[in-house]
Protein backbone atom coordinates (compact mmCIF):
# COMPACT_ATOMS: atom_id res chain seq x y z
CA UNK A 1 0.00 0.00 0.00
CA UNK A 2 3.26 2.74 1.02
CA UNK A 3 4.05 1.41 -2.69
CA UNK A 4 1.51 2.75 -4.50
CA UNK A 5 0.97 5.80 -2.54
CA UNK A 6 4.99 6.93 -3.07
CA UNK A 7 4.95 6.18 -6.60
CA UNK A 8 2.12 8.24 -7.28
CA UNK A 9 3.65 10.97 -5.24
CA UNK A 10 7.17 10.80 -6.78
CA UNK A 11 4.95 11.31 -10.16
CA UNK A 12 2.97 14.02 -9.04
CA UNK A 13 5.19 16.34 -7.29
CA UNK A 14 8.33 17.81 -9.18
CA UNK A 15 11.64 15.97 -6.80
CA UNK A 16 13.44 19.32 -7.33
CA UNK A 17 10.64 21.67 -6.03
CA UNK A 18 9.67 19.34 -3.23
CA UNK A 19 10.82 16.85 -0.45
CA UNK A 20 7.45 15.27 0.53
CA UNK A 21 8.37 11.78 -0.69
CA UNK A 22 11.80 11.88 0.97
CA UNK A 23 9.45 13.60 4.09
CA UNK A 24 6.69 11.48 4.22
CA UNK A 25 8.34 7.80 3.20
CA UNK A 26 11.93 8.16 4.32
CA UNK A 27 15.12 7.44 2.52
CA UNK A 28 19.04 5.83 3.76
CA UNK A 29 19.27 9.05 5.89
CA UNK A 30 16.01 9.75 7.12
CA UNK A 31 12.96 8.04 8.90
CA UNK A 32 9.39 8.61 7.11
CA UNK A 33 6.69 10.32 9.14
CA UNK A 34 4.34 7.62 7.48
CA UNK A 35 3.27 3.98 8.94
CA UNK A 36 1.16 2.27 6.96
CA UNK A 37 -0.13 -1.76 8.19
CA UNK A 38 -0.89 -4.41 6.14
CA UNK A 39 -4.58 -4.57 4.32
CA UNK A 40 -6.65 -7.18 5.32
CA UNK A 41 -9.61 -8.33 4.32
CA UNK A 42 -12.81 -8.40 5.74
CA UNK A 43 -13.03 -12.41 6.31
CA UNK A 44 -16.20 -12.92 4.34
CA UNK A 45 -14.13 -11.43 1.25
CA UNK A 46 -15.90 -13.75 -1.59
CA UNK A 47 -12.96 -14.63 -4.37
CA UNK A 48 -13.86 -15.98 -7.86
CA UNK A 49 -11.92 -17.46 -10.49
CA UNK A 50 -11.71 -15.71 -13.93
CA UNK A 51 -10.46 -16.90 -16.95
CA UNK A 52 -7.30 -15.22 -19.22
CA UNK A 53 -5.56 -15.86 -22.15
CA UNK A 54 -1.31 -14.78 -22.29
CA UNK A 55 -0.77 -11.84 -25.14
CA UNK A 56 1.84 -12.29 -27.47
CA UNK A 57 3.85 -8.72 -26.45
CA UNK A 58 5.46 -8.41 -30.18
CA UNK A 59 2.06 -9.43 -31.96
CA UNK A 60 -0.62 -8.44 -29.41
CA UNK A 61 -2.65 -11.65 -30.27
CA UNK A 62 -3.13 -14.68 -27.75
CA UNK A 63 -0.96 -17.13 -27.79
CA UNK A 64 -1.80 -20.19 -28.26
CA UNK A 65 -2.38 -23.10 -25.51
CA UNK A 66 -1.96 -20.16 -22.85
CA UNK A 67 -5.08 -19.91 -20.95
CA UNK A 68 -5.05 -19.30 -17.02
CA UNK A 69 -7.61 -18.00 -14.37
CA UNK A 70 -6.80 -15.51 -12.24
CA UNK A 71 -8.30 -15.76 -8.17
CA UNK A 72 -9.73 -12.52 -7.85
CA UNK A 73 -11.70 -10.67 -4.77
CA UNK A 74 -14.87 -9.73 -5.98
CA UNK A 75 -16.23 -6.23 -6.49
CA UNK A 76 -17.38 -4.48 -3.01
CA UNK A 77 -14.86 -6.62 -0.91
CA UNK A 78 -13.74 -4.56 2.39
CA UNK A 79 -10.03 -4.51 3.14
CA UNK A 80 -8.96 -2.32 6.29
CA UNK A 81 -5.50 -0.72 7.12
CA UNK A 82 -4.61 2.32 8.64
CA UNK A 83 -2.15 5.12 8.13
CA UNK A 84 -0.21 6.59 11.59
CA UNK A 85 1.69 10.15 10.41
CA UNK A 86 4.21 10.87 12.78
CA UNK A 87 4.07 14.36 12.25
CA UNK A 88 3.22 17.53 14.20
CA UNK A 89 0.87 20.87 13.73
CA UNK A 90 3.57 22.74 12.35
CA UNK A 91 3.65 20.23 9.42
CA UNK A 92 0.59 21.07 7.72
CA UNK A 93 1.52 21.12 4.45
CA UNK A 94 2.43 17.70 5.35
CA UNK A 95 -1.72 16.64 6.49
CA UNK A 96 -2.72 18.21 3.12
CA UNK A 97 -0.55 16.10 0.64
CA UNK A 98 -1.38 12.73 2.57
CA UNK A 99 -5.18 13.97 2.12
CA UNK A 100 -4.44 14.64 -1.77
CA UNK A 101 -2.92 10.61 -2.48
CA UNK A 102 -6.42 9.41 -0.73
CA UNK A 103 -8.29 11.53 -2.59
CA UNK A 104 -6.35 10.03 -5.30
CA UNK A 105 -7.04 6.84 -4.28
CA UNK A 106 -11.03 7.30 -4.03
CA UNK A 107 -11.01 8.93 -7.08
CA UNK A 108 -9.22 5.59 -8.81
CA UNK A 109 -6.41 7.50 -9.61
CA UNK A 110 -4.54 5.12 -7.33
CA UNK A 111 -5.54 1.47 -7.69
CA UNK A 112 -4.25 -1.58 -5.74
CA UNK A 113 -2.77 -5.26 -7.15
CA UNK A 114 -2.52 -6.71 -10.48
CA UNK A 115 -4.61 -5.99 -13.72
CA UNK A 116 -5.28 -2.45 -13.10
CA UNK A 117 -5.54 -1.50 -16.61
CA UNK A 118 -8.57 -4.31 -16.59
CA UNK A 119 -10.21 -2.12 -14.66
CA UNK A 120 -9.33 -4.19 -11.52
CA UNK A 121 -8.08 -2.78 -8.28
CA UNK A 122 -10.52 0.35 -7.57
CA UNK A 123 -10.84 1.58 -3.85
CA UNK A 124 -13.32 3.55 -2.50
CA UNK A 125 -12.38 4.88 0.85
CA UNK A 126 -14.11 5.64 4.25
CA UNK A 127 -11.54 7.96 6.00
CA UNK A 128 -11.23 8.31 9.75
CA UNK A 129 -8.57 10.81 11.43
CA UNK A 130 -7.75 10.37 15.32
CA UNK A 131 -5.31 12.87 16.10
CA UNK A 132 -3.12 12.33 20.13
CA UNK A 133 -1.18 15.13 21.72
CA UNK A 134 1.76 13.10 22.77
CA UNK A 135 2.79 15.69 25.66
CA UNK A 136 -0.48 15.02 27.25
CA UNK A 137 -0.81 12.09 29.75
CA UNK A 138 -4.45 11.64 29.05
CA UNK A 139 -3.85 11.16 24.83
CA UNK A 140 -0.74 9.35 25.75
CA UNK A 141 -2.70 6.44 27.58
CA UNK A 142 -5.48 7.12 25.07
CA UNK A 143 -2.96 6.07 22.51
CA UNK A 144 -1.55 3.57 24.13
CA UNK A 145 -5.05 1.66 24.79
CA UNK A 146 -6.00 2.29 20.80
CA UNK A 147 -9.05 4.40 21.95
CA UNK A 148 -11.32 4.77 18.87
CA UNK A 149 -11.93 8.57 19.17
CA UNK A 150 -12.61 8.88 15.19
CA UNK A 151 -13.70 11.40 13.29
CA UNK A 152 -14.46 10.92 9.71
CA UNK A 153 -13.24 13.71 7.06
CA UNK A 154 -14.52 14.47 3.92
CA UNK A 155 -11.65 14.18 1.19
CA UNK A 156 -10.76 17.10 -1.17
CA UNK A 157 -11.22 16.51 -4.87
CA UNK A 158 -7.94 16.59 -6.88
CA UNK A 159 -7.35 17.17 -10.04
CA UNK A 160 -6.40 13.61 -12.25
CA UNK A 161 -3.04 13.64 -13.13
CA UNK A 162 -2.08 13.06 -17.03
Amino acid sequence: IAGVFKNWLEKKYDKTSSNFTLELFGGNELEGKLVFSDGLFDEKTEQTLRPRVHINGKTGAAENNHKFDVLLNVTGSKVQFTITWLGNKNQLEQVEVIEKMLSAMNQGEIRLGAFKSSGLGLVRLKVQKQEYNMRDPEQRMKWIMNTKDASQIKLPTIEKQA
